[in-house]
């Protein structure tokens, strides 16, 4: 029943199993419980059952932890079972939900997808903005240099700038219409791509 009682929820740093930061910048659910949040000082998972947070973060040590602790957006693909991290500065992170191990942050395999500027297929920008699928499964990203579509085939990305048509190159959010046109918000206006 609704109380209008608020709680609160702060980074503690003598409790391993409070949230890893305060200053948090995305937020989704996994499945009707839990939560995965996006701060500036790593990604942590929420059970509500329990009230505590296990938290990831880069570890320079252990090359398939997170490629950044700052987090600026996350999406979670529920065809796939699979959370997608896009980090401000490491690129963008995967991590399968169906491998049991992704419960515990020292085991957990996280793939990194970064921009290489010698590959024109590589992700075109370290700093995601946002990330968002559209009803065809295709994955979109919105990124400081651009737009991007991720093929799950390949595992490359085709990128979007200006030079083809969109108002800026930094791409804040994205969503789709009834007509499967994506609808961008730029740092100069609005745009509708017809991705066909």
């Amino acid at each position: 029943p609704a109380t209008g009682q608020v709680t609160h929820y702060t980074h503690d740093p003598k409790d391993p199993y409070s949230i890893a930061d305060n200053s948090i910048t995305a937020i989704i659910a996994d499945g009707p419980e839990d939560l995965w949040i996006g701060t500036a000082g790593g990604l942590s998972h929420f059970n509500r059952a329990t009230k505590m947070f296990t938290n990831y973060s880069h570890n320079p040590d252990n090359p398939a932890s997170l490629s950044e602790n700052k987090i600026a957006s996350l999406y979670m693909d529920p065809r796939a079972n699979i959370l997608w991290i896009g980090t401000w500065g490491g690129g963008l992170d995967q991590m399968n939900l169906n491998d049991m191990l992704h419960m515990d942050p020292q085991l957990a395999t996280v793939t990194h997808f970064r921009h290489d500027p010698n590959d024109p297929s590589s992700i075109s920008d370290n700093s995601i903005w946002c990330i968002y699928q559209a009803t065809d499964g295709s994955l979109w990203l919105g990124t400081q240099t651009g737009l991007n579509r991720f093929d799950p085939i390949t595992r490359t990305f085709s990128r979007y700038t200006e030079k083809d048509g969109l108002p800026n190159n930094a791409v804040l959010g994205i969503m789709e219409d009834y007509f499967g046109n994506l609808w961008l918000t730029t740092d100069n206006g609005l745009a509708r791509f017809d991705p066909r």
